[in-house]
C-alpha cells in the first residue's frame, strides 16, 4: 500500500478520490456515533462515572485539538500528508477495538481511568490527522467544487451515523446478548471496524505533492498566518 505523494492527479484520480472521501465519511461518522457520544457517556455513567468525569469526556476532544500543533510541524517535516492521517486514524481506530476489551474486563480495577487514557490518545491521534488531512483535501479538491462534496459528504455522514446511534441504542436498550456490558463492548467494537473501513477509504484518496518549501518557516509564524 502506497501512501507517500502522487506525482500528477489526473482527473480519474480527483473523481475516484471524491467517491473516497464521501464513503470515508460516512464510515467515520458511524464509527463516532458507535464509540463515541452518548455510547460512550452511557458505558461510562453503567461503571460509575460521577458528572466531574462526564464533563471531562466532553473536554477531551475540545483540549485535545491542540495535538494539531505538533501536528503543523509533522506535516512540515514529513511533506507526506496521506501516511500521516492514514495511520494516526488507523491506530486511533486500533484503540476503540482495545476500548471493547473493557466492558468484558470488569475485574479490571480503574476502569474509568481505562476509559479515559484511551480517549485521550484517540482525541490526539485524531487531531494529528486532522492537521494532515485538511491540507491534504484542500489542496486535492478544486475549491469551486467544495460546496457539493461537502454537501454529499454531510447528507451520507449523517444519515449513516444516525442509523450506528440508533442500532447503538437498541443494542444497550434491549440487551440481546443478556448482558449490557456486552452490548456496549458490541458497540465499540463494530465501531472500531466501522474505523478501519474508513481508513480503507482514505488509502485511496489521491494526494498531490505539497508546494515545495521557500525557507524554513517558523512555527510561530505557520501559526500567526
Amino acid at each position: 500500500m502506497r501512501l507517500d505523494p502522487d506525482a500528477t492527479v489526473s482527473s480519474a484520480d480527483l473523481n475516484r478520490s471524491r467517491r473516497a472521501l464521501i464513503r470515508d465519511g460516512a464510515w467515520a461518522s458511524l464509527a463516532g456515533n458507535l464509540a463515541g457520544g452518548t455510547i460512550l457517556v452511557g458505558y461510562a455513567l453503567s461503571v460509575g462515572a460521577s458528572p466531574s468525569t462526564i464533563g471531562l469526556l466532553a473536554a477531551i476532544p475540545q483540549i485535545g485539538q491542540l495535538a494539531q500543533i505538533p501536528g503543523i510541524v509533522l506535516v512540515e517535516r514529513l511533506r507526506m500528508r496521506r501516511y500521516i492521517t492514514v495511520y494516526a486514524v488507523t491506530l486511533s481506530r486500533v484503540v476503540i477495538l482495545l476500548v471493547a476489551l473493557l466492558p468484558l474486563a470488569a475485574w479490571l480495577p480503574g476502569q474509568l481511568g481505562w476509559l479515559l487514557g484511551a480517549q485521550v490518545v484517540i482525541t490526539v491521534l485524531g487531531s494529528l490527522a486532522g492537521c494532515a488531512f485538511n491540507s491534504w483535501l484542500h489542496q486535492l479538491l478544486p475549491r469551486e467544487t467544495l460546496g457539493d462534496f461537502a454537501a454529499r459528504k454531510l447528507f451520507w455522514s449523517t444519515a449513516l451515523g444516525s442509523l450506528g446511534t440508533l442500532a447503538a441504542g437498541m443494542l444497550v436498550q434491549y440487551e440481546p446478548f443478556g448482558d449490557r456490558h456486552l452490548a456496549y463492548a458490541s458497540a465499540f467494537a463494530l465501531g472500531g471496524i466501522a474505523g478501519l473501513v474508513s481508513s480503507w477509504y482514505l488509502t485511496q484518496v489521491a494526494e498531490p505533492p505539497m508546494p515545495p518549501r521557500t525557507g524554513r518557516p517558523s512555527l510561530a509564524r505557520i501559526l500567526r498566518e
